[in-house]
């Protein structure tokens, strides 16, 4: 069941984003509702939600009897280094099993609510469109981790710090230890920004897969879905790009000595305009 909420949320998130990154004019405002995007995944959706929280939350139950047998082994006086390490190796693989699994969830929700696909065909054109931009998602899933990472960082350490400050002028002399008041104060304020930089995390990504998917249907002709923004930091990027080209020297026929810049294949336009179906 949590797993099942879990993928509503991230496929409404999805189809928020995206619905605003393919409105052209986002100056004049858009009718992007969180109620209708949760309407649309609850009538249109729900099984690929289902189907994906079907996927990942079994891992969690196989593992279980996992730790268990690893804890009556070590409780027990029968402790072997060779069964325990056997043991480790299998909770090592079904932890990369649910990474895996929720990775590709994750951005198989995104080409759904962009296009409507099933989880599956959703699942396969995530992967090659990942795997044609293999660079950029490489470069970019970094700093979207680490912009993530340190909003969590810094709100947790707000929230404790005034909590410090606040129960030592409030309650001070009642209380035997500040700090491990706000020592517990500090994880309960860590789990709860994860609730908020989840969100964050999921806007990174859906927005830069539809730049992507943006990028691939249109080709060379130019897009009105772009962010003013993003558009002239790319812009900014290519200028950058083409002073530190080095322009090679082209021999002719007859002798003379040209300079040309290498031409620059733009990939044909492909797939269609997403529908939000």
């Amino acid at each position: 069941t949590s797993a099942f909420i879990i993928t509503l949320g991230q496929l409404t998130l999805s189809l928020c984003y995206s619905q605003w990154y393919f409105t052209p004019e986002k100056d004049e405002g858009n009718s992007v509702s969180i109620f209708s995007c949760l309407l649309t995944v609850l009538t249109k959706h729900a099984g690929t939600a289902a189907f994906a929280a079907f996927t990942a939350g079994p891992i969690v139950f196989i593992r279980a009897p996992f730790l268990l047998v690893q804890k009556c082994i070590r409780n027990s006086a029968a402790d072997n280094i060779f069964i325990d390490a056997i043991i480790c190796s299998c909770q090592c693989c079904f932890f990369g099993l649910e990474r895996f699994l929720k990775f590709t969830s994750k951005n198989a929700f995104i080409q759904t609510a962009i296009f409507g696909y099933s989880y599956c065909k959703s699942s396969h054109e995530s992967y090659y469109l990942i795997k044609r931009n293999g660079l950029r998602v490489a470069a970019a899933g970094p700093v979207g981790f680490l912009c993530t990472f340190f909003t969590r960082v810094t709100i947790t350490s707000l929230v404790c710090l005034v909590s410090y400050f606040s129960l030592d002028k409030l309650y001070g002399p009642s209380l035997f230890s500040i700090v491990s008041v706000v020592a517990m104060i500090g994880v309960i304020a860590w789990f709860i920004a994860g609730f908020f930089t989840e969100t964050i995390g999921m806007s990174v990504t859906t927005l830069f897969q539809c730049f992507l998917v943006d990028e691939e249907m249109l080709g060379n002709q130019g897009s009105l879905y772009v962010p003013n923004e993003i558009d002239e930091f790319l812009a900014r990027l290519d200028e950058a790009h083409c002073a530190r080209m080095v322009v090679p020297n082209v021999v002719k026929d007859d002798g003379t000595v040209h300079s040309e810049m290498p031409s620059q294949s733009m990939p044909e336009s492909q797939g269609s305009y997403p529908s939000f179906n």
